[in-house]
């Protein structure tokens, strides 16, 4: 299986490889280190062998103890299991205004609920635990072509935010950090060969036209809108919050980016 943005194992959800995005300083991400998911619950032992092979070697369930026992991953023998289950949050007090003020534009009010979520995965001291051991295990994880994937139920909210983490860490532009968010729309709305087709023609409108006015970009953007007015940017968030200092940041990033362009 080669690297490609959407991986065609066909009983995956939304599984994707984050290798590849360029970053604001002319690198890319290494293909094989970082893969992105909703739930391996519905794998054969066939497609938990070809994750296998193409390189996966932890995965980390960000679902809560009822999803992962309902709905328990399909791995291959080899693949490291971690849970890191973002919830349940710690503080269930409102939201401190302070925070509530980049709720305020939301487009559609109906979305502050979800885009209020979104906040409490970045603040709430449990789920802050839960992104430190994160990239804890990624930065562990050195070896060549080895890859740690990430995962929730649908992919979308818990594993959009760690992605966004990881990216913005690595120096991802804002704006494709935006479009791998928001990926997940186009994934769930069309055939996968559709999808990877568009992908791969850099002319195409597809993924722009399927997110067109989709409520989840608020999501995003209250989350943007949160880090540049809390923190500056994300390197200072992560170093802040999950105690990933610049010098470790350096590390990360050697370890993670090449200049090549086929990576």
């Amino acid at each position: 299986m080669t690297p490609q943005r959407l991986l065609p194992i066909p009983n995956a959800v939304n599984l994707r490889e984050l290798g590849g995005y360029r970053t604001k300083d002319g690198r890319r991400v290494h293909n094989r280190k970082l893969l992105r998911s909703g739930s391996l619950a519905m794998l054969d032992t066939d497609e938990a062998k070809q994750l296998y092979a193409y390189g996966l070697r932890h995965v980390v369930d960000l679902r809560g103890l009822d999803e992962r026992a309902g709905w328990p991953d399909v791995l291959a023998p080899g693949v490291a299991y971690h849970v890191l289950s973002v919830l349940p949050f710690a503080d269930t007090a409102p939201l401190p205004e302070r925070l509530s003020q980049y709720l305020g534009a939301m487009q559609e009010p109906r979305i502050a609920p979800m885009a209020e979520y979104y906040l409490r995965m970045l603040t709430d001291a449990h789920a802050l635990a839960q992104w430190r051991a994160l990239f804890d295990l990624v930065a562990t994880n050195t070896t060549p072509n080895e890859a740690v994937l990430f995962h929730c139920a649908a992919g979308k909210d818990r594993t959009g935010v760690a992605a966004m983490m990881l990216l913005g860490m690595l120096g991802v532009p804002e704006g494709t950090i935006r479009q791998d968010y928001l990926l997940t729309n186009a994934v769930f709305a069309a055939p996968a060969a559709q999808v990877t087709q568009a992908l791969q023609d850099p002319g195409s409108t597809f993924v722009a036209d399927m997110n067109r006015n989709r409520a989840e970009v608020q999501c995003q953007l209250a989350v943007a809108a949160f880090i540049r007015g809390e923190y500056g940017d994300w390197p200072r968030y992560v170093a802040r919050e999950l105690g990933v200092d610049a010098a470790a940041q350096t590390v990360l990033r050697d370890q993670l980016l090449t200049a090549e362009k086929n990576c």
